[in-house]
């Protein structure tokens, strides 16, 4: 019976050629089709005789149509209302089956060749039936790529090294410290204070305060120039040629300390969570101490404040006493967050870097807002800021250190003279943490942030800048911004009669025509190939100007003021009654 397969469940066989059913009385005539099967006598016979051997075979399509009623009336409780006859036109009968499904049949026509359903090839499960609402299954398609996406850019990885070798992630180690924990969560940890979070605020503010004042203090007239140069030193065998330098622009000092206060909010919101659940650095005993005291003290500096806050006092005099307690708790709050930065600097790393929480904050601050990290053009600040405020930190724990041994010795009635130096303080606080490692000891923090940084560095300015302009026809894109070369000649013709507009209407004061040209004859002429200089003279406020050799055609102290006296228009604007116009003069 190899022409035909037995269904034993529906009781047919099914043209294996064909594909659809025949009945068993149908097999012969099937059979004799010249088109398809071609079948001598003898082979028909013997089929047959093989298929009328299968019991349970459906011998009439009435027997097939019987089925399909009694699965409705039993399965379904549904009976076909319209029994005999054409259907009325415009009749909605509701039927217990679906529409818009795959289907087969396995009689071509005629009674018994109904449809049924079956899995459509490449999927795992039937279409549902009925209209599709596109919108509805885009969003649905959306929200699931978006949590897919999310859920991927919450898991650390490494890029994958054959499409992007980055021997800088594989030197600082993150997506190992960091690998096993989400980022979402760990991005948290350095984010900016919520408002519910007074606490963390104070702390940031009280850090503040800690910068501008050793800023204040370290300086040359307050602890000397030995000491700066003490506090600049890298390696405990080597000369420092230059004294460190407290000074920074305003700019980067909000840079700098943004970096320490997120790692403040790092170490402080890490301190309650279980060890498991956060990075794995290890605190030692004295860090914790440092870390208790500072957030016990903040703690009743903000019940205190709250406190102050309902009082409803309004004297002047309470007012002014409550600022001074607060400035003088503050100041508190500060001297141990100071002692906190200087136990977290003398830390020994021993065998594994990433025991240091500094460390491993910073590894935090490693990842962008996407899924990337920061690469070492963009990171290599952010061990500048450390090392930057680690050494003006250690000048002003050694001026503190100071200030509180002679209070010390002066309360016993002793000579401030015993106190040491603000230099001997500096060197012995940075040959114990601030240097490379020395005499056989454990390296410290500082001595990963100096070999990073230099790598880092080393990656910085041997690697070609990625470029940033594009052509597209005559338009230039400068990452979002796109113009023209016309444009671009606009900007430079705008931006010369702007320059001219400043020198010669508002500077030299001339007539300017309507077409923005000047009547050279109102400036008196400068012949610029033939000025000389003077590169020896260094008396101070000298000028080229000023030499002999240079003769120009108007005295360049009293052009301008000679012309008052000439022109009436300079008059009107610059004197009143023979006397200067103050107002007028300080304004030009």
């Amino acid at each position: 019976m190899d022409s035909f397969v037995h269904f034993p469940a529906q009781g047919v066989v099914v043209c294996s050629e064909c594909k659809h059913a025949v009945l068993p009385s149908h097999i012969d005539a099937h059979l004799k089709d010249e088109g398809k099967h071609k079948a001598v006598k003898a082979d028909r016979e013997r089929i047959i005789q093989e298929i009328q051997a299968i019991r349970g075979l459906k011998t009439k399509r009435a027997e097939l149509n019987h089925l399909i009623q009694e699965h409705c009336r039993h399965v379904h409780q549904w009976e076909n209302p319209q029994k005999k006859g054409r259907p009325e036109i415009g009749r909605d009968v509701q039927v217990p089956w679906r529409t818009g499904v795959h289907c087969q049949h396995f009689f071509v026509r005629g009674p018994g060749a109904q449809y049924f359903e079956v899995q459509a090839e490449g999927s795992s499960s039937a279409v549902p039936s009925g209209d599709v609402d596109l919108d509805a299954a885009k969003t649905a398609l959306k929200q699931a790529m978006q949590q897919a996406e999310e859920e991927a850019r919450r898991q650390i990885t490494e890029p994958e090294e054959a499409r992007e070798p980055n021997p800088w992630l594989r030197r600082v180690g993150w997506v190992e410290h960091l690998g096993a924990f989400d980022r979402k969560e760990l991005r948290e940890l350095v984010a900016p204070v919520k408002d519910d979070e007074p606490e963390l605020d104070v702390l940031c503010r009280a850090f503040d305060w800690l910068i501008q004042d050793a800023q204040y203090y370290c300086v040359r007239p307050v602890v000397g120039l030995e000491a700066l140069f003490e506090a600049n030193r890298k390696e405990v065998d080597k000369d420092v040629r230059m004294p460190f330098d407290s000074w920074m622009d305003i700019t980067t000092v909000k840079a700098y300390t943004e970096v320490h206060k997120q790692l403040l909010r790092y170490i402080f919101r890490c301190k309650d969570i279980e060890p498991e659940k956060r990075p794995g650095f290890e605190l030692t005993e004295r860090q914790k101490m440092a870390i208790d005291d500072v957030w016990a003290n903040i703690e009743e500096f903000v019940w205190w404040k709250e406190e102050q806050g309902g009082s409803g006092s309004g004297a002047e005099e309470e007012e002014e006493g409550e600022l001074d307690e607060g400035i003088e708790w503050m100041g508190r709050i500060q001297r141990q967050i100071l002692q906190l930065w200087i136990a977290l600097l003398n830390q020994p790393l021993q065998d594994d870097e990433y025991k240091s929480v500094l460390i491993s904050g910073l590894a935090v601050l490693g990842m962008r807002e996407d899924d990337g990290w920061l690469d070492a053009e963009d990171y290599t600040p952010k061990y500048s800021a450390v090392i930057k405020l680690a050494r003006l930190m250690v000048v002003q724990e050694a001026y503190e250190r100071r200030r509180e041994a002679i209070a010390h010795y002066e309360s016993r009635g002793l000579s401030a003279k015993k106190a040491d130096s603000h230099y001997v303080l500096t060197r012995r606080l940075v040959h114990a943490f601030m240097t490379m490692a020395h005499d056989g000891k454990d390296p410290k923090p500082m001595q990963w942030l100096y070999r990073s940084r230099s790598y880092g560095f080393k990656i910085r300015y041997t690697t070609t800048a990625e470029g940033k302009i594009q052509w597209i026809g005559d338009d230039v894109l400068y990452p979002k911004i796109r113009f023209s070369m016309s444009q671009f000649r606009g900007m430079i013709y705008r931006l010369v009669g702007e320059a001219r507009e400043e020198l010669f209407k508002k500077l030299m004061i001339v007539r300017v025509g309507a077409d923005q040209k000047v009547d050279m004859k109102q400036v008196p002429p400068i012949h610029c190939d033939r000025i000389v200089d003077q590169p020896s003279e260094t008396r101070v406020r000298w000028s080229f100007l000023d030499d002999e050799r240079n003769q120009f055609a108007a005295c360049k102290q009293w052009w301008l003021y000679e012309r008052m006296y000439k022109e009436e228009e300079l008059r009107g604007q610059f004197m009143d009654a023979e006397k200067l116009k103050r107002e007028a003069v300080a304004a030009y």
